[in-house]
């Protein structure tokens, strides 16, 4: 065998279809320390802006609970799917319906009050 990251059934083809044909299926071994170590509901409690956290349900790469904990330490708007990791990514069947609730999420927090009525700020 050889070493690999992200080596469940799939994620190969799912990573080709994002990267395109420049990229080099390498990582660097430090990055297996990064990971281990990255705990993002830890800092979540700290960010004071809006935050939306997108959960793939089925999320057999990075855990569902984590980026549940991280939500909720963070106040944010939770969206969950019930999908895999890469099902929110463009071609696949969740990509649409995330893309828009993270349109409805901008708009409702960065566009300016009087265009939040109205749907010409973004057309959903």
């Amino acid at each position: 065998g050889e070493l690999g990251a992200l080596t469940l059934d799939g994620c190969y083809d799912d990573y080709l279809a994002l990267a395109g044909p420049t990229w080099r299926n390498e990582v660097d071994a430090t990055v297996g320390l990064e990971l281990g170590s990255h705990r993002p509901g830890r800092q979540a409690e700290h960010v004071r802006a809006p935050l939306l956290v997108q959960i793939a349900d089925l999320d057999r790469s990075a855990p569902p609970q984590a980026a549940a904990k991280a939500a909720f330490a963070g106040r944010a708007e939770v969206r969950h799917y019930p999908c895999d990791h890469f099902d929110v990514w463009p071609g696949k069947d969740w990509f649409e319906p995330a893309v828009r609730h993270q349109l409805l999420f901008l708009t409702r927090h960065l566009a300016p009050a009087a265009a939040v009525g109205s749907r010409s700020a973004v057309e959903l």
